[in-house]
């Protein structure tokens, strides 16, 4: 059960959206894996940066 954060974008690419049920399902028995879909970042979170760090520092800070 090691600490996971799955991340995504809502305009990521067609095979990284496709795939999120199927990652959630696969880690379903990881109480430490987390997924969040950044609204309105590409697969490489261009613009959103700063979404993508804060979320990923408040996602470090919970799982020290």
């Amino acid at each position: 059960d090691l600490p996971v954060l799955d991340l995504s974008g809502t305009k990521d690419l067609k095979d990284s959206k496709k795939s999120v049920p199927d990652r959630a399902r696969a880690a379903a028995d990881n109480k430490k894996y987390q997924q969040l879909i950044i609204d309105g970042a590409d697969h490489f979170f261009v613009g959103k940066e700063d979404e993508l760090l804060a979320e990923i520092e408040k996602w470090l800070l919970n799982n020290e």
